[in-house]
């Protein structure tokens, strides 16, 4: 990539100072997409300038634009930084969710809209309404899109059917912090199965399947819950409810503590879960939704299966019959090094041809 191009990217908020799959996406790529361009300009919410750059590690190359939400939607965010910055100044705009729904005018919009939560399945009246402003919006952004990043999977069936033409879709996975890469997995404590739920207890994140899975199992089993969960009847089992649990020090810890990660979501993907689990050498139970499927598609020792008590409970019994060790998995692709440089590669060849690699 000799060429050094302008890109804009429209980050919305960044983690840490916001949470969120999406925060932590734009906070990744920020930081490891700069040394690919000649000049990125980065419109968010969030601290000050002084700040981001300290606590990110910016070059100076890397421009930042603070446009303060201050209770605006996401729309009127898009307005804000639209008046902000130029976007004819760039070769290429990228926009995280619906952050470019000002910038539609441009011929080189890039679009990522992650899990499109607002085209999955609803469960209840309050969701199903809330998606409807939001899906109006996206459809818009997708029609005037250049090019959409998709993690791939369900998701890239999903913008197709959505009319978004097969030539317009890169597929491009989630990321991996690497701090949460281990060369040598913590070795299994001795005993029955340790089975580990982090989640909401929402139908989308399929508490209650687990609920009921664990009523039907043959094998006791050991489960840690972790999130704002009710507790339920465990029966024989030996589960320890958490709580809300926020640092990363402690979630790596209970994912060393495991076996199984066990993900039962209805729509909701937690691919960011999921990686952090095989990066710690557990295995995972999840269901084929959002990017899951392509994520654990080549490992035989993490099953995929349907959202119902009944195939969770079958799976959590072959693995209770037979605990796991812990395992290392290969998750090169999963690097943030090498996803900046496949969205460099996207812009490169939406500025010079698709003959570019």
């Amino acid at each position: 990539m000799e060429e050094r191009l302008r890109w804009l990217l429209l980050a919305g908020t960044l983690a840490p100072w916001s949470e969120g799959e999406m925060a932590r996406y734009s906070a990744n790529l920020v930081r490891h997409l700069a040394p690919f361009c000649g000049e990125l300009v980065v419109a968010y919410a969030g601290p000050d300038e002084r700040t981001v750059r300290r606590m990110l590690g910016l070059g100076g190359n890397v421009r930042l634009v603070q446009v303060a939400r201050d209770g605006l939607g996401v729309k009127a965010w898009s307005e804000a930084a639209r008046a902000a910055v130029d976007p004819t100044a760039f070769d290429a705009v990228y926009a995280q969710g619906l952050t470019g729904w000002a910038f539609r005018d441009q011929p080189h919009l890039v679009v990522n809209l992650h899990g499109m939560e607002m085209f999955q399945p609803s469960h209840g009246l309050r969701t199903m309404l809330g998606q409807i402003p939001s899906r109006k919006t996206a459809r818009l952004l997708l029609q005037a899109a250049h090019t959409v990043i998709t993690p791939g999977g369900a998701l890239t069936d999903l913008l197709h059917g959505l009319g978004v033409p097969p030539a317009a879709v890169t597929t491009i996975p989630s990321g991996l912090p690497s701090d949460w890469l281990t060369p040598r997995p913590a070795p299994r404590i001795a005993g029955p199965l340790r089975a580990l739920y982090i989640g909401r207890p929402d139908a989308d994140h399929g508490y209650d399947l687990l609920a009921r899975a664990l009523h039907g199992l043959a094998h006791p089993i050991v489960l840690d819950a972790v999130g704002p969960l009710p507790p339920f009847n465990p029966g024989r089992h030996d589960v320890t409810f958490h709580g809300e649990v926020r640092t990363r020090e402690r979630i790596r810890a209970l994912l060393d503590a495991s076996d199984v990660l066990v993900v039962p979501s209805r729509t909701a993907a937690r691919t960011d879960l999921i990686l952090g689990a095989l990066a710690r050498g557990r295995h995972v139970i999840a269901t084929p939704v959002g990017a899951t499927a392509p994520l654990l598609a080549d490992l035989p020792s993490c099953p995929l299966v349907p959202p119902t008590a009944r195939a969770l409970t079958a799976a959590l019994d072959a693995f209770a019959a037979s605990p796991p060790a812990p395992e290392r998995f290969d998750l090169s692709r999963y690097t943030w090094a090498r996803i900046a440089m496949d969205h460099a590669r996207v812009f490169q060849r939406i500025e010079t041809g698709p003959s570019v690699e």
